[in-house]
């Protein structure tokens, strides 16, 4: 009779809630984010499945997982719709501090128009050619390091004025290889430690902490 049929405005509101407001797609849908350890460096490696308005990827790094700096800046294909492979290598991840700990990447996408999106980091062993922790030290400390053959090393600490403290040889395998060395009857100061191979020397400034109460 003229009336308002509330069946059909009760449909269409319940239309309304069901569709929602529109969520506008990723611009890129990665596969896959890897780092890993290689002579020193650290490689990293992405892939994605599409590519929508894909100006630049940014590579980031961070010591804590938090505060992230950008390393590098690789271009992205635009549009795409098949499988690609990104690479970049990060020949100082050292720079990134947390010495003996690990180094975090992360990757951030910018579109042609500047809007732009992160995705999760990943932790990569720090593989610095050199490292030592702690540093200060009181008792014990650390050194990390990269070798490119099995061979035998020595390790020196002088004082300021170049008297010799103590030394200590020790063998080594090829890659990755870690040693402590007992400090904790150097008197408190500053000192250079210097570690040899026979072919190259890295020296590194050390400070020794007095021990703690």
């Amino acid at each position: 009779s003229g009336g308002f049929d509330n069946t059909l405005a009760g449909s269409y509101d319940a239309f309304l809630v069901k569709f929602g407001p529109c969520v506008p797609p990723l611009s890129v849908e990665l596969l896959s984010f890897t780092g890993e350890c290689t002579l020193g460096k650290v490689q990293l490696h992405w892939s994605t499945a599409t590519e929508t308005n894909n100006d630049y990827f940014t590579l980031e790094r961070s010591s804590n997982g938090t505060d992230f700096e950008a390393i590098g800046i690789v271009d992205g294909a635009g549009n795409s719709s098949t499988i690609l492979q990104y690479e970049f290598i990060d020949v100082s991840p050292s720079a990134g501090g947390g010495q003996g700990e690990a180094v975090y990447y992360r990757l951030k996408q910018t579109d042609f128009n500047g809007a732009f999106e992160y995705f999760d980091p990943v932790a990569v062993e720090n593989c610095s050619e050199f490292s030592v922790f702690p540093n200060p030290a009181t008792n014990e400390l650390s050194i990390r390091f990269f070798s490119e053959t099995a061979d035998q090393i020595i390790v020196q600490v002088h004082d300021m004025i170049g008297k010799l403290i103590m030394s200590k040889s020790a063998s080594v395998t090829k890659g990755n290889n870690l040693l402590t060395l007992d400090v904790a009857g150097v008197a408190s100061g500053m000192y250079f430690m210097k570690i040899s191979d026979g072919t190259k020397q890295e020296t590194v400034k050390l400070i020794k902490s007095a021990l703690q109460e």
